[in-house]
């Protein structure tokens, strides 16, 4: 009896960090969906970090340098990341406490950071949208984009990249589209 009870708890355990393996791999092929080719050389990288790749030995110990998107509007600043690294480099070392982060609900995808605690109305609806656009649901109607500032982000601990909580946040819903008046360029 003891056995089987023991036995049964363990497997509840590892059927819950399949799951959490599951979602990590699903946020990996999405963000590939949308990755140009430096994109899914991060995207690699965090592979090899997480041991789900087998690095090939190299002389080379360079620290890579991480690529975010920005877009200036308005005289803000947005910016945004397309995969996990990005994600929680933009997040957590890049943006600051006062900033507003943007995340698509219930979807993976991208972070998004305008350098405002007070954004107007047109500046949450571009950042809403890049965050839609940039996620699973670019392909559906009223998609809902969480947004609050980044002081009230949290890392999750013992995560994989990319994974937040937060509180204190506002929903807005938002179509996706590509507004291709926006000139987006790479830092």
């Amino acid at each position: 009896y003891q056995k089987k009870r023991k036995g049964k708890a363990y497997i509840e355990e590892q059927i819950e960090i399949a799951k959490q393996e599951l979602n990590y791999f699903e946020a990996i092929s999405e963000q590939l969906a949308i990755a140009d080719y430096s994109d899914a050389l991060d995207i690699r990288d965090e592979l090899f970090n997480y041991g789900y790749l087998k690095k090939s030995v190299s002389r080379n110990k360079k620290k890579k340098k991480v690529s975010l998107y920005q877009i200036q509007v308005d005289g803000y600043l947005i910016t945004f990341g397309k995969n996990n690294l990005q994600n929680s480099f933009l997040s957590f070392d890049y943006a600051h406490s006062r900033d507003t982060w943007f995340h698509a609900k219930q979807y993976h995808g991208s972070h998004v950071v305008v350098n405002t605690d007070q954004p107007n109305k047109k500046i949450i609806r571009i950042c809403a949208n890049l965050a839609a656009y940039y996620s699973k649901g670019r392909y559906s109607s009223s998609v809902p984009v969480d947004y609050c500032l980044v002081k009230d982000l949290k890392k999750i601990k013992g995560a994989k990249p990319g994974f937040v909580s937060f509180r204190n946040y506002k929903t807005i819903y938002i179509d996706p589209y590509e507004d291709k008046e926006l000139k987006i360029v790479s830092i």
